[in-house]
């Protein structure tokens, strides 16, 4: 399935963690298991065959069923684990207030950092038993949390300096079309509702970022903890950063027995609530 997804065989191995002599090796067993390329090979990589598409949606389904399968395994042995999925764009305090709530359901706990888009797939295949994700994103069949939003803070320029700029000549430093292309296109969205109109570019890091906003013209969406880092002015609603919890529509519950979405929405709501208390 990673290789579908990819549409390549070396991108699905980088994703695997493995080198791309087994992957091919596997999708060569395979089809000469099942008698049929599932692949048309391209020099750009490679598309599913009509045999591929035909048995993709039962091999998601029979992926699903062995993750949880495994899941029911460990849970009777009692290894029961929580595996949680975060955004990079989920403010610490947020990660931090969902990570003791959850670990406090099992004796083991995993964390994984991933795009939105990469969160769903996880959360959906059994690879992960929740997630925080950036909203909008597209969820598909999973059961989805309540929304909560969190205030943001242009940093890099005061509100003295913003007021009847568009921020022509700036820049802006922000990753969220690779964690969300949607919540980009929101954003994108806000900034030209609001008359404004920086260049994006990536987050270059801190140190960097702090070296560029010294320089001039340089800005970043941040979240109300570090409003100590850099001068900088709160943006109204439109900008929030909204954030929702995702879990398995078939599997709602933790190791423990309790709702897995009210555990999450419990710790967004606490956690939102002291972010939104440092603007007031």
């Amino acid at each position: 399935m990673a290789v579908a997804e990819e549409g390549s065989v070396t991108r699905a191995a980088q994703r695997l963690g493995l080198t791309q002599s087994p992957v091919s090796q596997g999708i060569k067993r395979l089809e000469q298991s099942i008698g049929s390329a599932l692949f048309e090979r391209h020099p750009q990589g490679v598309t599913l065959s009509e045999s591929g598409k035909l048995l993709l949606p039962q091999a998601r389904v029979l992926l699903r069923d062995a993750y949880e399968l495994q899941r029911l395994a460990d849970s009777s042995n009692h290894n029961s684990s929580i595996r949680l999925g975060l955004a990079p764009s989920v403010p610490v305090p947020c990660a931090t207030a969902v990570a003791q709530q959850l670990a406090s359901t099992a004796p083991d706990f995993h964390v994984r950092e991933a795009s939105c888009e990469q969160l769903v797939t996880a959360v959906d295949e059994g690879t992960l038993d929740c997630a925080v994700i950036e909203e909008p994103s597209p969820t598909g069949s999973l059961a989805r949390g309540q929304l909560h939003e969190v205030p943001r803070i242009l940093a890099g320029v005061s509100s003295k300096r913003l007021r009847g700029h568009n921020l022509q000549g700036y820049t802006l430093y922000d990753d969220t079309r690779a964690i969300s292309p949607a919540a980009a296109d929101r954003l994108s969205d806000a900034f030209f509702s609001a008359g404004l109109s920086p260049r994006v570019e990536s987050f270059p890091g801190r140190a960097a970022f702090s070296a560029l906003v010294a320089a001039g013209k340089a800005l970043a969406l941040i979240t109300p903890e570090h409003a100590q880092l850099w001068p900088g002015t709160f943006l109204p609603g439109a900008f929030n950063l909204r954030l929702r919890a995702v879990v398995p529509a078939h599997h709602l519950s933790a190791p423990d027995g309790r709702d897995l979405r009210a555990l999450i929405d419990s710790a967004l709501r606490e956690s939102t609530r002291t972010l939104e208390a440092m603007v007031k």
